[in-house]
């Protein structure tokens, strides 16, 4: 117990103080060390009660987010525990410690319930509102691409011509590069506040709550010349920071291609906004996504090139803390104290002030101070994957790194290299089951890839932070220093695109049931205590083998369990003002019909394919699909396309036949030339053809004609592919963007009949027929149409007709997703809203 009761009392001070007598902290000391002896002896003798403590806060908050408690409630009780346990101390009653751990409990749900009550909303009754808003630049800007993003603390909106004090924050999108703003301006911004919106489909990123759990609930988009600033940020500690972050920044700017800087800059600084999105794909599949982010990787380089820095100027070892922690603390300013840092800053300070008051090191109670000490500042960020993966890859790294350890220790490997194996290998045990529940990624190529880059991405940093220190006094020398760093980044980019290409690099896989999670976090620690520990009764190695493959073989079966079995899967992606149909064939089989497009795809930017559909195709572990089919060549359903034949395994491409107007379309010619890169084999469909005849699904094609609609409103939409789908006796009808003239055709060829499920034609366009609709009588369609649509989609007409008609309707802008499983005998029908 001495090692775990010297952690508890690590900040206590020691003999030459001059805080108080010696005596004192004797008589405290004893004192403490008699209460905390007590309460582990009535709490069966748990051995680090921070620990504990620490774990039942965190579940508190946790269960604030679910059941949004009442807080007097709360208080109350807490209160009411907090008496009966001092009452339980004193007179030495049994179950203390079981008090303490429920107090614990308490206020972590009181926390979590004022942070989350603790959000500004006032501010969201001027949502669609031109208005005219002053504020102070809550934090260090964030650049991107295109745009820069400032937070803006509200103090005061104009609406309408009068003036309303308010608060709450706001973020505010620039358009280019131009009036770089700082910490702490106030500035007055012109523009329409608007709120995100929820997501609309399952499992994607909730935008609206993750900035929520900043305290923004609203945002704007304004040109450069809708932004003032009306005075200058007053210097301070984090002011300071953000200028020093800024300088080095925009040195990087200056000195290296925009590319490359802004590599490094995401290296040193976590800001990655500038980072191509290309690049940041090949950095994720790669297994070095984390050295993007900085993290305890980044404050470990930084802390040993101060010891080295410092020990080679002759710094007395008893100095190293006191130097080294205001160096420490503004670096963790200059990221933005994100949770990865401060966990990696708290850990390194207390390791370092451990040493040097003499204080025994215990990893578990260190790393449950660092949480303590997050949670308390905003327990909001126990939200936040970067909190999540920090904890888990260090619990990794300092659990199951020695164990690694002890196996590796007959390697005929140098040092470094083992050294580097078993930071990364104990890492990514502990996060896969985060990583893939967030980014459904295992990245097999992380090894290779952190064995060649970790070394090379130290070199980086610290040519970095002298380019960036040396550079704001003698610019020439961050051009020299720079020139060396551009030669090692070019490197370092050509790694990560060579490792992410190599076959089987990464696979994207389902999210994990929690049975899985629980089972693979279980294997592992028995695993590790049954080969360190030897347990009571003898286990042979054989049945250590047996507990490996059997964690094993759990997780198979949940990533079998993930695919749709007998039943047939018709998924309406929400991609806004456009089609995507993802249709997953019992059996296995995958199929997307059409993949969405905003506005500008064609152009070549990374738009909804990148963004909306291969992420959902990721979610659910697709990583080949056995056919896409593609309606027609207009842009919101084709300009996904490129973006899902770069990310996924395409066996074929099915399109209408080919005309020559289209032939030299720009977007057209860029599909295809991706197609033919890609070796994806181009197929045309046209009536009465069929897809996967082997399928318990029967697919044929209804349209397009084999004589091609001339002179109407809209050739291309008209001569759209048309599936009918068939699974024992569930219809599907996808209609693509059919009109009047084609629908009309089908009637008059009786190819129709009634189906179950009808995807409406054109987005719910009135250009349509009503005896089409008669004879397909559908009892239940979805319209694929984005919100607020510029073309006040869908229309009227066609809404009366399907209520008329009492037919179900499902609306992907009202719904989201509008997900349709069937078994052949009736439909189960989920949405994403």
């Amino acid at each position: 117990m001495r090692g775990n009761l010297n952690i508890l009392t690590i900040y206590i001070p020691v003999e030459g103080d001059n805080c108080f007598p010696v005596e004192n902290f004797l008589i405290m000391k004893r004192t403490a060390i008699h209460a905390i002896k007590q309460i582990i002896n009535s709490s069966n003798a748990v051995s680090r009660p921070l620990l504990v403590l620490v774990l039942a806060f965190t579940v508190g908050i946790l269960v604030s987010g679910l059941l949004e408690p009442g807080l007097f409630l709360i208080f109350g009780l807490s209160f009411l525990v907090f008496l009966v346990a001092i009452f339980s101390f004193f007179v030495g009653r049994r179950g203390t410690g079981l008090l303490v751990a429920l107090l614990s409990f308490l206020l972590g749900l009181l926390t979590g319930g004022l942070a989350w009550q603790g959000i500004d909303q006032s501010i969201l009754k001027y949502c669609d509102h031109y208005v005219i808003i002053e504020g102070t630049v809550r934090q260090a800007p964030e650049y991107r691409l295109d745009s820069i993003e400032y937070v803006l603390d509200v103090e005061t909106v104009r609406v309408n011509g009068k003036m309303y004090a308010n608060s709450g924050g706001v973020l505010v999108r620039v358009k280019g590069k131009q009036g770089k703003f700082g910490y702490g301006d106030r500035l007055r911004v012109e523009g329409v506040l608007y709120r995100p919106s929820t997501p609309g489909n399952p499992g994607s990123f909730n935008y609206r709550k993750y900035l929520a759990r900043q305290n923004i609930v609203a945002l704007t988009t304004v040109k450069p010349d809708h932004v003032q600033r009306l005075a200058k940020g007053a210097p301070g500690l984090l002011g300071a920071a953000a200028v020093m972050r800024e300088k080095m920044m925009q040195i990087s700017r200056d000195t290296l291609s925009p590319t490359h800087a802004a590599m490094l800059n995401g290296m040193m600084f976590g800001s990655r906004g500038e980072i191509p999105h290309d690049l940041q794909q090949a950095f994720s599949e790669s297994g070095l996504a984390h050295v993007l982010c900085v993290s305890g990787l980044h404050v470990g380089i930084v802390l040993g090139g101060l010891l080295i820095l410092l020990r080679m100027m002759g710094t007395p070892v008893s100095w190293l803390p006191g130097v080294i922690t205001p160096i420490l603390l503004f670096y963790g300013a200059m990221t933005g104290f994100g949770p990865a840092v401060l966990r990696a800053t708290v850990m390194a300070l207390l390791l370092l002030w451990g040493h040097r008051l003499g204080r025994e090191r215990d990893w578990p109670t260190t790393l449950a101070l660092a949480a303590l000490i997050i949670l308390a500042l905003n327990p909001l960020q126990l939200y936040e994957v970067g909190f999540q993966l920090s904890f888990a890859a260090t619990w990794g790294i300092l659990y199951l790194g020695p164990w690694l350890q002890e196996k590796m220790e007959n390697w005929r490997l140098p040092g470094w290299t083992k050294s580097t194996l078993q930071v990364t290998v104990s890492a990514q045990l502990g996060t896969l089951p985060i990583v893939i529940q967030y980014f459904n990624l295992v990245s097999a190529a992380s090894i290779i890839s952190n064995l060649v880059a970790l070394p090379l991405t130290g070199i980086i940093l610290l040519m970095g932070f002298a380019a960036g220190g040396i550079g704001l006094i003698i610019p020439l020398a961050a051009q020299v220093i720079n020139a060396g760093t551009e030669i090692l980044l070019s490197i370092y980019e050509w790694l990560v695109l060579v490792i992410r290409n190599i076959p089987g690099a990464s696979h994207y896989t389902a999210p994990w049931p929690w049975w899985v999670i629980v089972a693979w976090c279980a294997g592992l620690i028995t695993v590790v205590e049954w080969c360190r520990v030897r347990p009571l009764i003898p286990i042979s190695g054989s049945r250590k083998s047996w507990a490996a493959i059997s964690v094993t073989c759990l997780v198979a079966l949940a990533i079998w369990q993930g695919s749709s079995g007998n039943n047939l899967e018709v998924h309406f992606i929400d991609v806004g003002q456009g089609d995507s149909i993802l249709v997953r064939l019992p059996g296995g089989k995958d199929m997307l019909v059409d993949t969405g497009g905003w506005f500008g795809d064609f152009d070549g930017e990374p738009g909804v394919g990148d963004y909306v559909v291969v992420p959902y195709l990721r979610r659910l572990g697709i990583n080949e699909l056995d056919a896409v089919v593609l309606s027609h060549f207009h842009e919101d359903h084709a300009g996904g396309l490129r973006a899902v034949m770069k990310a996924v395994n395409v066996a074929v491409l099915v399109t209408p036949p080919l005309e020559e107007e289209l032939d030299a379309n720009t977007g057209v010619q860029e599909i295809l030339a991706v197609a033919s890169q890609k070796n994806i084999p181009v197929r045309f469909g046209n009536y009465g053809d069929q897809l996967f005849p082997d399928s318990p699904v029967k697919i044929s094609f209804l349209g397009p004609l084999q004589e091609p609609f001339d002179g109407t409103r809209s050739d291309l939409n008209n001569n759209s592919l048309v599936l009918f789908m068939d699974y024992k006796n569930t219809e599907f009808l996808l209609s693509g963007d059919i009109e009047e003239e084609m629908q009309e055709k089908l009637v008059e060829r009786g190819a129709l009949q009634p189906v179950e499920v009808l995807k409406v034609a054109h987005h719910g366009s009135r250009y349509a027929s009503a005896a089409f609709m008669e004879q397909v009588e559908p009892m239940v369609a979805v319209i694929s149409v984005g919100e607020g649509n510029r073309f006040n989609l869908p229309s009227s007409e066609i809404i009366s007709q399907l209520e008329d008609m009492q037919v179900t309707i499902y609306r992907t802008d009202r719904d989201g997703a509008v997900i349709v499983s069937s078994n052949g005998k009736g439909l189960n029908i989920k949405t994403g809203r």
